[in-house]
């Protein structure tokens, strides 16, 4: 599977979570799931971190910043 992650590109929490490990999303990427209320954490440019289900729409705006659509 073939996943280039490019500003602009709209995607899932999920969809990171299938691709990259969790390490790489929380410390590169800005994603980091939380196990116990099945929820993703994502950074965002304007209002800090945002708690969003897996199936959210995310927009990359770079440098391990994302748009909650």
């Amino acid at each position: 599977m073939i996943f280039d992650l490019k500003i602009g590109c709209t995607v899932t929490p999920r969809q990171l979570s299938s691709v990259f490990q969790y390490s790489f999303m929380k410390w590169k990427l800005g994603v980091e799931y939380i196990s116990n209320s099945r929820l993703y954490e994502v950074d965002t440019q304007e209002a800090g971190t945002v708690q969003v289900t897996g199936d959210c729409k995310i927009i990359y705006l770079g440098l391990g910043t994302w748009k909650v659509k």
